[in-house]
Formats: structure tokens, sequence, C-alpha cells
């Protein structure tokens, strides 16, 4: 009987030739090889990455190619990785990325040993330096990723940039949505969170790249489909499915009127792991929250202090972690703001 892989590796290339030897040797040299495949869809990319591909093909029969006939998004490949893939655990191995050569050993292990959660996501290096390895980099700094809280994941992405995951959870959510250029893992990212639980490793698992050429960076497409990711899902019945996911009780006006405002305090000010600190705020999408409070519970009066407050950003913080439950419950029961009569 033929032996699948634990993990499939999906490797994405476009114009991405001088990144794709060390891609593909760094998952070469993960502890777990033996157990794996890689995947890699190249699509229709103008450089010559498949004579890079094959010549490691020529030794390890574990690695997978196939050209597109034409140009495709990131998460049009993805796609086509996932449904080739035959490993129980999936991870996007971007090719200016690195990951630490145990990282897949230790999250699968996490899987392996937790039925109960379905992804898992570590922190990461940052680098600046091109193909540089984990063990030896020149960033420094860390990007450090919060605990998985449903709920938070309609303020930003908690993936990461090198998630694992389960295969069959496409079952239950689909497959990326082949519209966004850049944003479909946070997409993703909600829609896993409304049917399974993920954990945060923490320690870093990889080295992420940022340079300027990364569509992250190079023009407003991450911004515009940040605000396209919000209007999709910013929106009551979203934000009690996500409470719900994680246990909260949703079933009385006073208890969903207390998860709206548990929400609308976090989108206040929350600090997304690669502003390294800076806050963010969300705060119409706060504003809602509590204006939705208040519609199933006209007595929810921490809602009535909060709601239209042109000081509410002023919330305060730990800057590398999201606002506990304890630290959300004590200022769900305050009337004013901290600091003021």
């Amino acid at each position: 009987m033929e032996r699948h892989p634990l993990v499939s590796a999906i490797v994405s290339l476009y114009a991405a030739e001088r990144f794709v030897a060390g891609c593909l040797d760094g998952l070469i040299r993960q502890t777990i090889w033996s157990d794996m495949e890689i995947i890699v869809v190249d699509a229709c990319s103008p450089q010559n990455e498949a004579a890079v591909v094959r010549s490691r093909q020529e030794r390890f029969p574990n690695i997978v190619y196939m050209r597109t006939p034409a140009r495709e998004g990131v998460y049009a490949s993805w796609n086509r990785a996932v449904r080739l893939a035959r490993g129980r655990y999936l991870i996007n191995a971007n090719a200016d990325d690195r990951l630490r050569p145990d990282a897949l050993e230790v999250m699968v292990g996490t899987l392996e040993a937790r039925p109960d959660i379905g992804f898992v996501y570590g922190d990461c290096q940052v680098g600046i330096q091109e193909n540089e390895t984990y063990e030896a980099n020149s960033g420094d700094k860390l990007m450090r990723f919060p605990e998985f809280f449903a709920p938070a994941t309609l303020l930003y992405c908690q993936l990461g940039p090198q998630p694992l995951w389960r295969a069959n959870l496409h079952q239950e959510v689909g497959f990326f949505d082949e519209s966004y250029q850049a944003c479909g893992d946070w997409d993703f990212n909600i829609r896993l969170a409304a049917v399974t639980q993920g954990l945060h490793l923490s320690e870093a698992l990889g080295l992420y790249l940022e340079h300027p050429a990364a569509i992250s960076f190079r023009d407003d497409t991450t911004p515009r489909e940040n605000e396209l990711v919000r209007r999709r899902w910013q929106h009551p019945r979203a934000v009690e499915e996500r409470y719900a996911a994680m246990g909260v009780p949703c079933d009385t006006l006073t208890r969903r009127a207390a998860i709206f405002l548990d929400m609308g305090l976090r989108a206040l000010r929350f600090y997304p792991p690669w502003r390294y600190g800076a806050p963010e705020s969300a705060s119409s999408f706060a504003q809602d929250c509590f204006r939705e409070a208040l519609r199933l519970d006209s007595d929810c009066t921490s809602a009535k202090e909060w709601l239209g407050r042109p000081d509410a950003t002023a919330l305060t913080a730990d800057p590398l972690s999201p606002l506990g439950l304890p630290t959300q419950a004590a200022l769900a029961g305050l009337t004013t703001l901290p600091g003021n009569p």
C-alpha cells in the first residue's frame, strides 16, 4: 500500500528564480524530510525556476513540479497544490522565507498530540538580506504572534507567514479565495476560526524576509484588500460565530451584548505582530460593536460610555500581546475610561 507523507509543503513560484534553491534546500534539511513532500506550482514564471526544481527532483522523488499554462495569483497556485497534496498536514513555504530545521517536526508533533487543534503557528525572526538561512541570518527583530483567540481574527491575521494546518479542514471551510492577491490568508484564517482551534507556539520557528519587492510592501494592494476583508467579515454574525467557537455563551441577549462589548474594546486598540509594538485601531468597527451591544441590551452601560468617545482609542495594553480575557472582563465592567471621572 502506498505510504502518504505526513506533510505537504506548498511552494508557489513567479519570478522567484533567485530564491528557489534556498527554499527547496531548506525544506530538504527539515528533520522530518523523509515524511514530507514538496509541491511546487510554477505560475508561468518568465524565469527558469524549473531547472532548479528539476535538479532537486533528480535526487528526491518526493518533489512534485507543475507549471501553469498562464500566470495566476498566489492563492490559485496554493489551491492547485492543496488539491494535489497527499499529506495529512499542509504548510505554505514561501519562496523567500526559511524554516528552522526542526520547525515541521515541532509543529507536526504538536498537532499529532492535540487532535482538538486544527492549526499551529509560531513566532519568526525577521531578515532583510535575501537567501539567508534560519541558522545564519543578520536579522535583529522578532515577530511575536498572539495566543489564538478566534474573534481577534476579525482584526488581523493570526496565522503568521508559516502556519501548519490539517489538510482535511479544507473540506469544512473550502479553499483559498482566489480573488485576493495578498490577503487570502487572512480571509482563510477568519474562516478557520469558526470551525477549529489554533495554537500559538511561543518560539521562533522560521525566518521571514522583509523586502520592498514583496506584495505586502510594493503598492496599495495589501491595504486595499485589507479593507475588502473588513467589509466582508466585520459584521455581527461573524462576531457571534467566533465567540461561540471559543465556547463563550451567546444564548441570552445580555450575554450577546457582552461579547459585542468585548469585541468593541478589542477593536479600539490592538497590536498586529508586524507593527512591532505600534498599535492599530478599528474604531469604526468598535463603534458598530458598541451599538450592537446596546441594541441587544439597552442597560449595557459600559457600551454607552464607550460609544462615541473621541478619546476611546487611548485604551492601553501590553503592546506585544492581545488583551487577555481577565483584562477584557475588567474593562467591560468600567463605566468610564481609565483616568477619567
